[in-house]
């Protein structure tokens, strides 16, 4: 009798066992499922900073040779052919540099996300840069390691001639401008008057 209820209790225990490695691993897969951006993210190496870029300079950096490819591709900006690297990250969000393919070289984007993947903003800073008859622009990034940057530019206009051919001597305009940006704690990038202690 004392042999039946000895094989019942462990019977018990054996299956109360189970149920609950079960259940821890459900809920490790659960955590795995949750936490995969973050995998991602840890892939990625933040970028030094202050760093400066420009329209002109051809390939940006390889901050993140070993990032997460099939991640990449899940959480990638439109446009990206790679990330560059993280420009910042709180307990809300993240900012992560991307680039693509622009015509004088590699153009980059800034994407903000929350933990769970899910994009909150994005910027592509370069709005000017063109080379054509009668047109130059260059623009400037800087990012800084107070979660602002600003982009500077430099833009040559000339008058054209009237056959359209060439670019008209002495008719040169220089304009320059600078355009300030925050990233915020929530993600979302905002244009912002230059800070005053500049």
């Amino acid at each position: 009798m004392k042999k039946l209820i000895i094989c019942i209790g462990l019977t018990c225990l054996w299956s109360c066992s189970s149920g609950s490695q079960n259940t821890e691993s459900d809920e490790f897969e659960a955590t795995e499922e949750e936490t995969a951006f973050e995998e991602y993210v840890n892939s990625l190496t933040p970028v030094p900073l202050p760093f400066t870029t420009h329209s002109m300079e051809g390939e940006l950096p390889v901050f993140s040779p070993k990032f997460n490819k099939e991640a990449f591709a899940q959480y990638k900006n439109q446009y990206a052919e790679a990330p560059v690297g993280i420009l910042f990250k709180n307990d809300a969000s993240v900012a992560i540099m991307h680039y693509g393919a622009g015509e004088f070289g590699s153009v980059p984007t800034i994407v903000t996300y929350d933990w769970e993947g899910h994009k909150l903003d994005s910027l592509m800073p370069y709005e000017k840069s063109a080379l054509d008859l009668g047109y130059e622009a260059v623009e400037y990034v800087t990012f800084q390691d107070d979660h602002t940057f600003f982009v500077a530019d430099s833009v040559k206009r000339w008058t054209i001639n009237e056959d359209g051919s060439d670019i008209v001597k002495g008719t040169l305009q220089l304009t320059t401008d600078t355009v300030w940006y925050e990233i915020e704690e929530g993600g979302q990038i905002k244009k912002i008057n230059k800070p005053s202690e500049l």
